[in-house]
């Protein structure tokens, strides 16, 4: 488990790290002003044109013009293929029985007073970055505890569920459209700090199935990387999924029950000044 939770560890770990470097952020050799994390909900590894399986050819057209000009993480695992405490990892650098979130609706995220790591985005925030967040789905609404840090944390839409299985969401689209507004909104030349959520691969699934969504978050992903390469082309950028989808693997239709490569294996890519476009393979 240490091996497989370890790429998901170290990208919060390398974020906060550039974080702590930012005290005086304009002034500070190679630190980017913009940050971008997008996170896909429920996007499985294979579905990515850019990790070479024939089930994601023509799927994944703006991810994998990114992958090319990014460093691909061959071997990325989640610690666990629940939305919530997935993400709560990335935001902790700490696996699921240390930060005390296990499942979707029953875990909350501790307040400061009451555990002893910081989250990414507060880490963010105390360096001097303006931090904003744009969720898609009620697994990840505010009441859960990752508003902590976030200037900004924009669910709206996605609030007020039930708490069963369907969740309330938006697509993915009006989620980035709101995300650009923002960062629209900020100078230039602020530090910033942007988490995006795309939640349209997850069931229930649209017309089409599985592959819609896969499609309408890879549409979404490219309407913000085009605001970001035509304003802000020096961001560093972070795509991971939080888990898969098993599509009947093991007879399991969805997720969150067993752990199967189809859940656990991850896209994961990475493009920033000063890292060099690959793969790692470890």
């Amino acid at each position: 488990m240490r091996r497989r939770t370890a790429l998901l560890i170290g990208m919060s770990g390398a974020l906060i790290a550039t974080a702590v470097g930012l005290r005086a952020c304009r002034d500070t050799v190679g630190a980017p002003t913009t940050i971008v994390l997008v996170t896909f909900d429920t996007l499985r590894r294979d579905h990515v044109g850019a990790y070479g399986d024939p089930a994601g050819k023509d799927l994944t057209p703006r991810l994998d013009g990114f992958a090319a000009t990014a460093l691909r993480f061959d071997d990325a695992r989640t610690p666990v293929p629940l939305t919530l405490p997935a993400h709560a990892t990335m935001f902790s650098g700490l696996p699921p029985a240390v930060h005390g979130a296990r499942t979707n609706t029953a875990s909350r995220i501790r307040p400061p007073t009451g555990r002893s790591f910081p989250l990414l985005a507060e880490a963010f925030r105390s360096a001097g970055r303006c931090t904003g967040a744009f969720v898609s789905a009620e697994p990840l609404a505010p009441h859960y505890g990752l508003t902590q840090g976030f200037a900004v944390y924009d669910a709206e839409g996605v609030l007020g569920g039930s708490g069963a299985t369907t969740y309330l969401r938006r697509p993915g689209a009006e989620t980035v459209s709101r995300a650009i507004e923002w960062i629209r909104s900020r100078p230039i030349d602020e530090p910033i700090f942007v988490w995006v959520h795309l939640f349209d691969p997850h069931e229930p699934h649209a017309a089409g199935g599985y592959q819609t969504g896969v499609r309408a978050a890879d549409r979404a992903f490219g309407n913000l990387l085009d605001h970001l390469t035509q304003n802000r082309p020096d961001a560093a950028v972070m795509i991971a999924a939080d888990h898969g989808e098993a599509l009947g693997e093991l007879l399991e239709p969805s997720h969150g029950f067993l752990l199967g490569e189809s859940v656990l294996r991850i896209p994961m890519l990475l493009r920033a000044p000063g890292v060099r476009p690959g793969v790692r393979v470890d």
